[in-house]
């Protein structure tokens, strides 16, 4: 269901407080003085009891024609934040699904471990492919992975409800990553390693547990700032792939949400009413992501256009793994 519970029932709120319930008022009102007119003429009160009535009665009228004009705004208001929630989700799984198809990330048979680290991001790429999972032509499992840092503020109760209301198997790898990256090797720059940490117990689980694929959160916005970050800081034209393939393990990675932009991500996740995590990581917001994250967003004050320019030459560009590889299917659409 796309549309979530919460909002269905905030619009029922809605319904009942601002356009059933006054106008149900209003109409007592209006039958009131249609009986009283009517008893008026009956008994033949003074004429200017009467003529009280018909003006009563007139500008009630007026009211309540007013008021069918608000309820007809209000209608307008209502279908539209309704039908926005629905664009969101068609807008991130058809950009998912085209994302899928234009890097043929899923195969028949694919065993394929998402690595939820609790975040918005995460946890709504584990939702579209549980969705997605019940219409595209090529079948496909899914589990949950989430690699425990090792810190006490990192809960995973409400995970493993998510998981249990979707029927996916859960698991839960309790390291020591937060321990090694802050305490003993004191990194000033934690990211890297913290990350590659995360992704060789991911493997490892991932393999463990009969997977081939490992599908990673990654959205349109970090495919720009890793290339801001690898062209300002090592001076290379470079970003991850859609796809990587770890010839050693033999498991490919992919990242479905590579043509989703943040905004969407989080408007989907807080429409939904996702149980996404507080971030725990000490160094948020203080890092070299962060940086390149608010240069985007100041630069995008000045050129509107900015992220879909850098987005453009990246995928025009000759960075390995960003080739389209189904050209002759994508042809086929248009």
């Amino acid at each position: 269901m796309l549309v979530s519970m919460r909002v269905i029932k905030n619009t029922l709120i809605l319904y009942f407080a601002f356009i059933f319930l006054p106008y149900f008022l209003f109409k007592l009102y209006h039958f009131y003085f249609l009986g009283i007119n009517i008893i008026s003429y009956i008994f033949v009160m003074s004429s200017k009891y009467v003529s009280f009535l018909i003006y009563s009665k007139y500008f009630l009228d007026i009211f309540i024609n007013f008021y069918i004009f608000i309820i007809d705004i209000l209608n307008i208001i209502l279908y539209n934040i309704l039908r926005s929630e629905s664009i969101c989700y068609n807008k991130l799984y058809g950009k998912m699904r085209k994302a899928i198809d234009d890097f043929n990330m899923i195969d028949d048979g694919d065993k394929i471990a998402v690595g939820l680290s609790g975040g918005k991001d995460s946890i709504t790429l584990l939702y579209a492919l549980y969705y997605l999972k019940k219409f595209y032509p090529k079948k496909f499992d899914i589990i949950a992975i989430t690699i425990h840092p090792g810190s006490k503020t990192f809960k995973t109760n409400e995970l493993e409800k998510l998981c249990n209301n979707l029927d996916v198997e859960y698991i839960v790898y309790n390291s020591n990553i937060s321990e090694v990256v802050f305490n003993i090797r004191k990194e000033k720059n934690p990211c890297s390693l913290c990350a590659n940490m995360r992704r060789g117990m991911l493997n490892s689980l991932a393999i463990e547990n009969g997977c081939n694929k490992i599908a990673l959160g990654h959205h349109m916005d970090d495919v720009m700032e890793t290339f801001l970050m690898s062209l300002f800081l090592n001076g290379k034209i470079h970003t991850f792939a859609p796809v990587t393939y770890l010839s050693r393990s033999n498991v490919k990675t992919i990242r479905p949400m590579i043509y989703v932009d943040e905004k969407t991500i989080r408007a989907v996740a807080r429409e939904k009413n996702y149980p996404v995590m507080d971030k725990c990581c000490p160094a948020d917001g203080f890092t070299k992501r962060d940086y390149m994250s608010n240069l985007l967003k100041d630069l995008k004050k000045d050129i509107p256009k900015v992220k879909e320019h850098v987005f453009g030459a990246i995928k025009r560009s000759n960075i390995k793994g960003w080739e389209i590889l189904n050209n002759t299917d994508n042809n086929k659409r248009s």
